[in-house]
């Protein structure tokens, strides 16, 4: 049996225990270091889980008892995650962590130093990269099927982006912007598929919707402009869609704080960078949090000089697009199954394997770092308004899926 300790069990770690105990029913939740223990007791209610007053321990008690457990698992507001994963390396267990792994370039060197030499024993909250979708495109820019890669479009038209106004998230200081809560994902799976590393990036955003001049703890059951305001409780009802807005258990009746607020004022609501990678292949990406119903959309566009391949999560379909021929090939996957289209599945399984000593990270913190390093240098370009260096951290990324450079063969 796997003894675990879960480290912040917000809604995002009570999803992936509920999904653990469809993976290994045998593994215990041993220990809980959270400081709302009836808040805890309410997200995990209708799971397999039950938890005794004696669990809930403090961080401090865990690191005392480190022997006594098997795995740790870490779901924590963004702002602590690097300072508990370096608490966690002095344990030597293996660790899930969920993204970002840092949000700052001082955390990035902290985690550096704490975990040297073995990075492979985390496994980062990346699921996209193992989606079964996400697998076939890799599947198919393996095969050589597109030619030469010069060019990848990608882009994240999130229809419930009111949660990053709504929640914990619209305050910056606690997840250092929607570069690191969002793109970090993105920036991921680009760098699977392109398989050598970025060097620089260039961004733009932009906040013309969320945010603005509402006081930063209102919430709509008590501003003047509830009867109007198209994200009030009663005109999401009537539109049945709410964006994400009352997402999460902080919600009362529909009831919620204002994406309107003033504290949101240092996100942005729509963003897109250009990433120059090693060997010439360039990487553009969008992120939009106002897109709603069908136009939600995320995936990427991959154009080669025999194909051009196309695929997206919210349809779980691929196309492929001949240049020199006439076919148009599609695909659609069967219904995964698990949360992130069964990507949080996969890395659960892996993570057990690694506290079993059966496999390596499948999703290693290094590349976790590098996916934080680019959201940062996408930060700190849009501060200055010039491209930012991209740093890099051990062997990351992985794999070997297409030719960068391309040869006088991949046009034949």
């Amino acid at each position: 049996m796997i003894r675990l300790v879960v480290i912040g069990l917000g809604s995002r770690a009570a999803g992936l225990l509920k999904c653990l105990a469809k993976v290994d029913p045998q593994v215990e939740l041993s220990a809980v270091v959270d400081p709302d223990p009836a808040g805890v007791r309410r997200r995990l209610e209708g799971s397999l889980w039950r938890l005794e007053e004696r669990q809930f321990i403090s961080l401090e008690e865990f690191l005392a008892r480190a022997s006594q457990f098997d795995g740790a698992l870490i779901a924590s507001r963004c702002h602590l995650h690097t300072a508990l994963a370096c608490a966690v390396a002095k344990t030597g267990l293996p660790l899930f962590l969920e993204k970002p792994v840092a949000i700052t370039h001082a955390q990035l060197d902290a985690l550096a130093q704490a975990f040297a030499g073995r990075m492979d024993s985390v496994v980062v909250s990346f699921p996209l990269r193992v989606t079964p979708l996400f697998r076939r495109v890799r599947e198919i820019l393996r095969s050589g099927e597109l030619g030469t890669v010069n060019h990848v479009q990608a882009v994240n038209f999130a229809p419930y982006g009111g949660v990053y106004f709504s929640r914990w998230h619209r305050d910056y200081d606690l997840n250092g912007g929607l570069w690191l809560q969002k793109a970090t994902h993105d920036f991921d799976y680009l760098n699977q598929l392109i398989d050598t590393p970025p060097r620089r990036i260039a961004a733009m955003e932009t906040r013309r919707i969320y945010g603005g001049d509402k006081p930063p703890e209102l919430w709509c059951s008590a501003c003047d402009s509830t009867a109007t305001c198209p994200e009030s409780p009663v005109n999401i009802q009537r539109r049945g869609d709410d964006g994400g807005i009352c997402a999460g258990d902080h919600v009362h009746g529909g009831d919620h704080p204002c994406v309107f607020s003033s504290i949101s004022n240092r996100h942005h609501d729509a963003a897109s960078c250009l990433i120059w990678y090693d060997g010439g292949i360039l990487a553009s990406y969008t992120q939009n949090f106002v897109a709603r119903r069908s136009a939600a959309t995320r995936g990427a566009r991959i154009t080669g000089y025999l194909a051009t391949l196309e695929f997206d999560w919210h349809h779980n379909s691929l196309t492929r697009t001949e240049h020199h021929g006439q076919q148009v090939k599609t695909e659609a996957l069967a219904e995964p199954v698990g949360g992130h289209g069964g990507g949080d599945t996969e890395l659960l399984r892996n993570f057990l394997a690694v506290i079993r000593r059966r496999e390596a990270s499948i999703s290693p913190l290094q590349d976790g770092m590098l996916s934080a390093a680019m959201s940062l240098a996408a930060r700190d370009a849009v501060n200055s308004g010039r491209s930012e260096p991209v740093r890099r951290f051990g062997n990351s990324p992985t794999g070997a899926f297409i030719d960068p450079i391309g040869k006088a063969h991949d046009h034949q």
